[in-house]
């Protein structure tokens, strides 16, 4: 449990970056995540759905999200004002030691950080 003033901070996949950069062709973030983050395994991850669902499935994901989305479901179990924030951009003063940077987790991923009411 986190007492109230605690601060909760979640780092996701960006579900909504995903469905633009499938739906608008872009290949950037699928070639990139490919290579870096399923280590080039073109055999299992031919097509960008496969790359999607690799993304998902391979690292324990139950679920996309979109800051929508998170932000309802945090408000509903007690977080007040949910703010979406860039990687290492924090109130916690050791963030860069917490959540050292990760080239593959900021392109793919947005960060949220609450405050326990």
């Amino acid at each position: 449990m986190l007492k109230p003033g605690g601060i909760h901070r979640a780092v996701v996949p960006d579900l909504e970056l995903w469905i633009n950069a499938y739906s608008n062709g872009n290949k950037l973030l699928f070639d990139k995540y490919l290579e870096y983050g399923l280590r080039g395994d073109n055999h299992l991850y031919g097509t960008k759905a496969a790359i999607f669902m690799g993304m998902l499935h391979n690292h324990g994901h139950k679920c996309g999200w979109d800051f929508e989305m998170l932000c309802d479901v945090l408000k509903k179990i007690g977080f007040g004002v949910v703010n979406r924030v860039m990687w290492q951009e924090s109130s916690i003063s050791e963030i860069a030691q917490i959540e050292p940077y990760d080239g593959l987790r900021c392109l793919e991923s947005f960060c949220v950080e609450c405050i326990k009411e």
